[in-house]
């Protein structure tokens, strides 16, 4: 798909975030992989969603999106885990400051996870075949865009 014909499809809003978890999109995440495919398909996607899904295959975005967000969720399971409220007062100096970090990595962690379940929930069933040619879907996609605010899932440029 060109991306001229991509950027018709999909509203400004959308384009510039990571459809599976809301950052920035830094990059573009090939649903069907250049590697099994010669025409190249693609959704808006941060350098890390990209990554964590690699040349992987699925037949709905619903299930694209949750294996991103089960992908997070190993990536940061000691960060997720972690009660920083209960250990930061305990810590100081040094620790402490590496700890406050933690603790602003795991809220933006938590944040792009209930994005990510969200528009899992919403597309749950849309199938990657032919999505660029999938009015409903991509009309799914401008409402639900329409409706989240950006501060309430923490679209924040962070690099973790």
């Amino acid at each position: 798909m060109s991306k001229k014909m991509f950027c018709c499809i999909l509203p400004r809003w959308s384009r510039d975030n990571c459809i599976y978890c809301g950052n920035p999109a830094t990059c573009r995440d090939h649903y069907r992989p250049w590697s099994y495919y010669e025409e190249p398909y693609w959704l808006p996607a941060c350098k890390e969603c990209n990554l964590l899904l690699g040349s992987k295959c699925h037949d709905l975005l619903g299930e694209r999106i949750t294996a991103v967000a089960d992908r997070f969720r190993r990536k940061y399971e000691g960060i997720l885990d972690t009660n920083y409220d209960a250990v930061l007062p305990r810590v100081k100096n040094t620790l402490r400051r590496r700890f406050v970090c933690e603790k602003k990595t795991q809220n933006t962690v938590f944040h792009r996870l209930k994005w990510a379940e969200a528009m899992a929930a919403l597309f749950q069933d849309v199938p990657l075949e032919n999505l660029h040619c999938n009015k409903e879907a991509l009309g799914a996609v401008e409402s639900l865009l329409a409706s989240l605010e950006r501060a309430e899932y923490g679209l924040l440029e962070v690099a973790v």
